[in-house]
């Protein structure tokens, strides 16, 4: 049944009921409603028109496993790609208007693609437990060098024979 803008545009705290291809996520209107111009602000403004479920939550007709890292995305303003499609998810990130989540996945795909960049990316950074000050590292903010630490890791270029691999930027493990 379709739903008027009025159901939806009630107080900032008020929790959002969501399925998105037949799985259920809730989470606050602030969350979703704090990319203006989106999918989410649209629909939640009465802007669009939105199809509810039997149980009244909000029906949207797209891949749940892609939506997961966007919801977790519009809550933390983080990235976590282990296991994602880059290719998928910013696809989905443009249907939903997300630009922020947009334009560093764009970024992520253009350092995979680069060769050079993924020399530069890997071959210049100590290794995380160096015991360097970060005033004494390369790079124009040290071992963050400015990129994304939440980009996937890279494939190597070989080294000589018996050369330590070179060292990835970003989340290790559980840290």
């Amino acid at each position: 049944m379709a739903a008027n803008g009025n159901n939806l545009t009630s107080g900032m705290g008020e929790i959002i009921q969501l399925n998105v291809g037949g799985t259920r996520f809730s989470t606050s209107r602030q969350t979703l409603m704090w990319i203006p111009d989106s999918f989410f602000s649209s629909l939640l403004s009465g802007r669009i028109s939105s199809l509810l479920d039997e149980t009244g939550a909000i029906f949207i007709d797209r891949d749940p496993t892609a939506f997961a890292p966007i919801l977790n995305f519009l809550r933390t303003k983080e990235l976590d790609l282990r296991g994602v499609n880059i290719n998928i998810l910013r696809h989905e990130a443009e249907f939903y208007g997300i630009t922020p989540l947009v334009r560093r996945l764009l970024l992520c795909e253009e350092i995979e693609r680069s060769c050079c960049g993924s020399v530069l990316f890997h071959g210049y950074l100590p290794p995380p437990d160096s015991g360097l000050a970060a005033e004494d590292r390369p790079g124009p903010s040290g071992a963050e060098g400015g990129f994304p630490q939440t980009c996937p890791p890279h494939t190597s270029l070989p080294g000589p024979p018996g050369a330590e691999a070179p060292h990835r930027l970003g989340k290790q493990g559980g840290s």
